[in-house]
């Protein structure tokens, strides 16, 4: 690559015409009435505003007016804890103490459920008392699941979400559908 094009990027990424990154967080309905919050940094409002709208009415969806899904959900941290650690004497004594919300035990560790802005308190606590934390996330858990079993409903509902998360702008995919086995 010539070295004007190198500099023509770095320039573009940080000097006077800098390019302005924002977020935007899109609701909207996908096949089936499966609820979905697609959050979005963007250098363009317009062009990711009109790809959102595309994809979703490509697979049969719709992007729903602010605030329309998002009261489906209740926005909460998620601090994720290995196997090993969860599996300790005292790990849900240390997580209770720190004022989680509720503890879920899976086969490869346990996630703390914690309130938003309690998510770095409840992660500092348990890392202090010697608690391995693997992550810690802010999350939007849905209040109603829709679940879906039949497969070609399954199909076109993953083809959206794909389609969605195939997005160069999209951060991060919330929906309220779980998959019957």
């Amino acid at each position: 690559m010539p070295s004007e094009n190198i500099q023509r990027i770095m320039k573009k990424w940080t000097g006077d015409d800098a390019v302005q990154l924002e977020t935007l967080q899109f609701e909207g309905y996908g096949p089936h009435g499966v609820a979905i919050i697609v959050d979005c940094i963007t250098d363009s409002r317009n062009r990711t505003s009109q790809e959102m709208k595309h994809c979703f009415s490509k697979h049969n969806g719709s992007v729903a007016v602010p605030g329309s899904v998002l009261w489906m959900f209740d926005r909460c941290g998620k601090v994720f804890v290995s196997a090993e650690t969860a599996g300790t004497p005292f790990f849900e004594e240390h997580a209770i103490n720190a004022g989680a919300q509720d503890i879920r035990q899976e086969e490869n560790g346990a996630i703390v459920i914690t309130k938003p802005d309690e998510l770095y308190q409840i992660k500092k606590h348990l890392e202090d008392n010697g608690i391995a934390v693997e992550r810690a996330e802010f999350d939007y858990e849905p209040k109603n699941v829709i679940v879906i079993s039949d497969q070609e409903q399954k199909k076109q509902i993953e083809d959206l979400l794909e389609a969605l998360d195939d997005n160069e702008d999209v951060q991060e995919l919330y929906s309220n559908v779980e998959f019957a086995e």
